[in-house]
């Protein structure tokens, strides 16, 4: 094996050849087995302390021996890192023993603050190492750090006033603690403070400043002071460029630093405005305000307002206005009243002033330079306007019926454009209307401008003819351009229409022969106007003729009726009397309106007829009279062998002889009780007619047409003739006469039965005799037949 003390590369460690002794002496180095050497260093922590960054390097060496057994070795170093550069790495040391050699390192910081490496040392011999030896490098980069600051801003400036600020540069780092370092040094903090520019104004400054904690009466810090003068409200600022030759930051950099001064100029600013309302109630009038305000901030500069207040004085004002005016001091955001007073006389009447606000500063420009502001005072007279009109009725309306009539009040006129609400509206009342027919109460009046109400009222007549109702409106102002109080009389005229009914009837004939007839007529006339308000049966004459209560005999020929205005209706009644005697009637025309006195109402119109039925009357008697034919003073008298009633009878001729004749005389009476004219009591006996079995027995002397005056008689001859040698004679006779009709008409008709018994002469008994026998024995065979 090798010699103790040594070892051959790539030979391994054979546990049991070694002793323990040969072991504690075995050296590893990297994990490689060396030589028996020892490397020593001067020392194996360089320390350069503190260093000024970025101001170049500084180089210290080390000593490093080798002792120990071996051929030639070479010495390498190796790692470390940045700021720290190793000079040397690979050295020979030769083949003494021990053997030296001297390795450079160099420290050069770039920033402030401790820096460290490590380096490994290392003999190296054939490729293998022999010894080893770790370094320590350490240094501290070391610089002055500028700190560039300004004061605080300072703030609200009063326009007009000055402040001062100052920008401060301060070395707060540690340049001086390198080595040789001195307050006039390289390792000072050192540059220029610009001077100023825009609204503040400086000289700026040169500095060099040693450290803060250099512990020497070396000033560290310096301040460059700088005016504000501020000639306009609002912020402004200024940048101030600090020029540094070291120092920026840890790195001891050059360059340019910026600092902005700051502050804000205030001040007042003034504003003058007046009352929104230029009008004024005429006899109320009222006041108007000039308000200065302070829409500034100069008390942001916290200056006494005596200073920072807007100030100044209003003057009094003129024309048609009262005021003093005032002097002025006002704070900022607040304002300032100044009240002047207006009474116009008239509505329309409009006077303006002007008002001047001289003040001492508060210019709008912002300069806070006096100033003079004007406010124009404008009075305008408003007042409210009343007129009142009407619109009357319907000329014409119809009794019954109603119109409605208005009377409107207006207000024209601008009294609330003084703002004063209903105090300046058109009042008063309008009254309730007077005049007959005329209705309604009016009511109160509070109208603004150019509004208008209404108050109605009826019109409803309850007779004919004109009415004028009356209005009485009172209004407490209105009246003219004064607004004074008046009074106005409105008339509301109309006239009431109706239709109006008129009847004119004639009588009937008072005496009217029976079977005859009488008329009468009468007239309904609408002498009204009712129409005059519309047109239409409600507005005609309306009614109609009722028959009921008409007497037996009595008939008219109305109905209903509608006329116009001025219309005519005509109907008739009718008198047939069916008998002789008095007969009274009412004609009745019932009118649903038209009365007669003009109230349209309903009314009743009767016509009373009181008539008499006259005419001849027929009666009739035997008589003893044998004069013939014509009027007799005397009474018929009955014979004895026959008798007749009034009208109608039996004539008993009683026996006559065969072919001999028997004359009878029947007296025919008018007996009418009637005194009238003799066309209507006259009886005519207008002819005769005999008839039956043996008509041709009886003849009658008697002259068709023949008339009987009332009271008078007609003897008529009736004369039998004996034709049949035994026997009945039965025959009838009838009268024709115009009794119960016309003069001369076909009236009544009466009837006599004849008998006569026709007997032969006493020489002819016996043959009359068997005849009768005969007779009988036939009058026995029917019977027995039966």
């Amino acid at each position: 094996c090798d010699a103790p003390g040594s070892m051959k590369a790539g030979s391994g460690v054979k546990a049991s050849l070694v002793s323990a002794t040969s072991l504690i002496a075995l050296l590893l180095v990297d994990g490689t087995p060396a030589d028996a050497a020892v490397m020593t260093a001067t020392t194996t922590n360089l320390d350069w302390g503190n260093v000024l960054v970025n101001n170049g390097t500084v180089a210290k060496t080390d000593i490093f021996t080798v002792s120990g057994v071996g051929a030639i070795s070479a010495l390498s170093i190796t790692g470390g890192a940045a700021p720290f550069v190793i000079s040397t790495t690979n050295v020979a040391l030769g083949s003494s023993n021990p053997v030296s050699t001297t390795a450079t390192f160099t420290f050069g910081p770039l920033t402030t603050g401790a820096a460290s490496t490590t380096v490994l040392a290392r003999d190296i011999k054939s490729g293998v190492v022999q010894a080893s030896l770790t370094v320590t490098l350490t240094g501290t980069g070391v610089a002055p750090v500028a700190s560039v600051t300004a004061a605080q801003s300072l703030g609200n400036i009063l326009v007009g006033q000055t402040a001062t600020t100052t920008v401060v540069v301060r070395n707060i780092g540690n340049g001086d603690l390198a080595t040789g370092g001195s307050a006039s040094s390289v390792n000072n903090l050192r540059g220029t403070i610009g001077s100023s520019s825009s609204v503040f104004t400086g000289a700026g400054s040169v500095f060099n400043l040693a450290d803060s904690n250099a512990g020497t009466a070396a000033v560290t810090s310096v301040a460059a002071t700088y005016t504000f003068a501020p000639t306009s409200r609002g912020a402004q600022s200024s940048t101030i460029s600090t020029t540094l030759l070291n120092g920026i930051g840890s790195t001891n950099s050059s360059g340019t630093a910026s600092t902005v001064l700051s502050a804000t100029g205030v001040a007042p600013v003034a504003a003058i405005s007046t009352s929104s309302t230029n009008y004024f109630l005429v006899g109320t009038g009222g006041t108007a305000t000039v308000t200065v305000s302070n829409t500034g901030n100069g008390n942001l500069s916290g200056l006494a307002a005596s200073i920072s207040n807007l100030r100044g004085s209003v003057s009094a004002s003129a024309a048609g206005f009262t005021g003093s005016g005032g002097t002025a001091s006002v704070g900022d955001t607040s304002s300032a009243a100044y009240t002047y007073s207006f009474a116009p006389t008239a509505r329309g009447a409009t006077v303006s002033t002007l008002v001047t606000a001289a003040l001492v500063n508060g210019n709008a420009s912002g300069n806070n330079a006096a100033t003079t502001l004007t406010a124009s005072l404008t009075g305008t007279g408003v007042a409210p306007v009343g007129t009142i009109t009407n619109t009357a009725p319907s000329t014409y309306v119809l009794v019954g019926q109603s119109a409605t009539a208005t009377v409107s009040v207006a207000n024209t006129g601008n009294g609330n454009l003084s703002g004063l609400g209903s105090a300046s509206n058109l009042l008063g009342s309008v009254a309730a209307v007077t005049g007959t027919g005329f209705s309604g109460s009016g009511g109160s009046v509070s109208l603004g401008d150019t509004s208008a109400q209404t108050y109605s009222y009826t019109f409803a007549p309850t007779v004919r003819g004109a009415s004028t109702g009356q209005v009485v409106a009172t209004l407490t102002d209105g009246g003219g351009s004064t607004n004074s109080a008046f009074s106005q009389t409105v008339s509301l005229t109309s006239t009431g229409v109706a239709a109006v009914q008129s009847v004119t009837s004639g009588s009937l004939t008072n005496q009217v022969r029976v079977g005859t007839t009488a008329t009468a007529t009468t007239t309904v006339t609408n002498i009204g106007n009712g129409n005059l308000a519309g047109a239409g049966s409600a507005y005609n004459l309306n009614g109609s003729v009722v028959s009921t209560g008409l007497a037996s005999g009595v008939t008219t020929s109305g109905g209903t009726f509608s006329l116009p205005d001025s219309a005519t209706t005509t109907f008739g009644y009718t008198f047939a009397p069916l008998s002789r005697g008095s007969v009274t009637s009412t004609g009745v025309i019932a009118f649903s309106n038209g009365n007669s006195a003009g109230t349209n109402t309903s009314q009743t119109v009767s016509s009373v007829f009181t008539n008499q039925g006259v005419g001849p009357v027929y009666s009739s008697g035997l008589s003893t009279t044998s004069t013939g034919a014509g009027a007799v003073a005397n009474t018929p008298t009955p014979v004895a062998n026959g008798s007749i009633g009034a009208a109608s009878g039996s004539i008993n001729f009683g026996t006559v002889g065969y072919n001999k004749s028997l004359t009878v005389y029947l007296a025919i009476r008018n007996t009418t009780p009637d005194v009238a004219a003799a066309s209507l009591t006259n009886m005519t006996i207008e002819g005769f007619s005999i008839s039956g079995l043996n008509a041709s027995s009886y003849s009658v002397t008697l002259t068709n047409g023949s008339v009987i005056t009332a009271g008078g008689q007609l003897v008529v001859p009736i004369t039998v003739l004996g034709t049949s040698l035994y026997g009945l004679l039965n025959s009838t006779l009838t009268i024709f006469t115009d009794e119960s009709a016309a003069l001369g008409g076909v009236g009544d008709t009466f009837t006599y039965s004849l008998t006569a018994l026709s007997v032969p002469e006493p020489a002819s008994i016996a043959v009359v005799g068997a005849g009768l026998a005969a007779l009988a024995g036939l009058r026995r065979r029917r019977t027995a037949k039966t």
